[in-house]
């Protein structure tokens, strides 16, 4: 934007700046941007309100993506807290999705959920080993170390189906020994 005294030093009129069109020669720079300004279609409240729809139109919630709720257990108890990832198998196409695992629940909401297809899941929990780490710029620091098995999550062999226009429910029972 120019200001009234870069606009005088251009040629034009302290007042023409204030209230409308310059008078200035046709090929004048400030001229055309000046003109540009007064003759759009609509004013700035129309253009925010254009634009303002845009992003909603942009954040509607994707018809290929459901959600997904369920329960983990370790051992028989509610797994107290961690982590799932549903990460979509060969022929299955969309993002991966998860969410936090508390007291044995989770639920990965439809906006960021997965689409439907077959899933591996990988659940992940990690607790402190009572070790602690003497970082330089934070001091002590307790050490964390995944407890659940590699078969459930580096080497996960769950899977889940996620399934369109139903409720998708699903349970895993999880156990502390390695297994096969």
């Amino acid at each position: 934007m120019l200001y009234d005294s870069e606009f005088t030093r251009r040629g034009g009129s302290r007042a023409t700046a204030k209230i409308g069109k310059p008078e200035t020669k046709r090929g004048d720079f400030v001229h055309r941007s000046l003109d540009f300004r007064l003759r759009l279609p609509f004013g700035r409240c129309a253009a925010t309100l254009l634009a303002t729809l845009l992003v909603v139109v942009g954040c509607e919630q994707n018809p290929n993506r459901y959600a997904v709720e369920g329960t983990v257990t370790l051992d028989g108890e509610p797994l107290d807290e961690g982590q799932i990832r549903l990460v979509p198998q060969r022929g299955t196409s969309g993002p991966s999705s998860g969410a936090p695992i508390r007291e044995g629940r989770f639920s990965i909401a439809r906006d960021r959920g997965p689409f439907a297809g077959e899933f591996t899941v990988e659940i992940t929990a990690v607790r402190e080993t009572g070790e602690i780490l003497n970082h330089p710029d934070e001091g002590p620091v307790p050490l964390t170390a995944q407890y659940l098995p590699a078969r459930y999550n580096s080497k996960s062999d769950l899977t889940a189906s996620v399934k369109a226009g139903e409720p998708n429910l699903v349970e895993f029972k999880l156990t502390s020994d390695e297994g096969p």
